[in-house]
């Protein structure tokens, strides 16, 4: 069944942010290659001042050379959310995928730099992304964890006992509908109600605790995700 223009509008985006993923990771081998010292380990082939030189110089012209691939492609996502006729939307795909292919280009350059007698190897590098968020993520985790409690005790302080006991039955039925999908719930917004009547002028305290703890779920399910697919490969 041929795709029709959305899915693959949908696609091609996520095929220009896996490559521009990619050539970010490539970006800081080139730049970490330059800032190499001359008597740095056996890993890594010693460059003469010419030979760093030309890195330099080169890194520098493909930086710009992305730069410009990257306001095209924004430049194509306004159109994208403005233009709805079915031709155009085929002119955006059509765009979209020379973008793609001069950014596979710059790629391939970067790649050259860096290891001049490999060839690039797509996977790799998206394996080394997933590995570079896994850890960004477990170490950011805590510290949004941290921040959610803080700000949780600091509301509960303002609070007598039977509001605190009400705002955790809050965030418990705010993590139920997290595990589940629900966007809204009733029973959730009648309970923010009575809390923020508590409250008096300090609503957006709650406000501030249920969107800490939204931001903390999400970046715990995005590690799970990470780790599994990592499991699979």
């Amino acid at each position: 069944m041929p795709q029709d223009l959305e899915t693959k509008l949908k696609l091609k985006t996520e095929a220009y942010n896996a490559l521009l993923e990619s050539y970010k990771v490539l970006q800081l081998r080139v730049e970490r290659q330059i800032n190499l010292p001359s008597s740095d380990d056996a890993e890594h082939v010693r460059m003469t001042t010419n030979e760093r030189r030309k890195i330099i110089e080169a890194n520098r012209k493909l930086k710009e050379k992305v730069s410009e691939l990257e306001n095209q492609a924004h430049q194509v996502t306004i159109r994208t959310a403005q233009e709805l006729h079915e031709r155009q939307k085929a002119e955006i795909i059509e765009q979209k995928d020379q973008i793609i292919n001069n950014l596979k280009e710059k790629i391939q350059q970067f790649s050259n730099l860096i290891s001049p007698n490999q060839p690039y190897d797509f996977q790799s590098l998206q394996t080394e992304i997933k590995r570079l968020k896994i850890q960004d993520l477990t170490i950011q985790i805590p510290l949004k964890k941290q921040e959610f409690e803080q700000n949780t005790n600091n509301l509960k302080n303002n609070l007598n006992n039977s509001g605190k006991y009400l705002l955790d039955k809050i965030i418990k039925k705010q993590n139920k509908l997290f595990q589940s999908n629900e966007n809204n719930s009733d029973k959730l917004e009648e309970l923010k109600q009575i809390l923020k009547e508590d409250l008096e002028n300090n609503s957006e305290r709650l406000t501030e605790v249920l969107n800490k703890n939204k931001e903390l779920f999400n970046l715990e399910k995005h590690l799970e995700n990470l780790q599994n697919e990592q499991n699979i490969r």
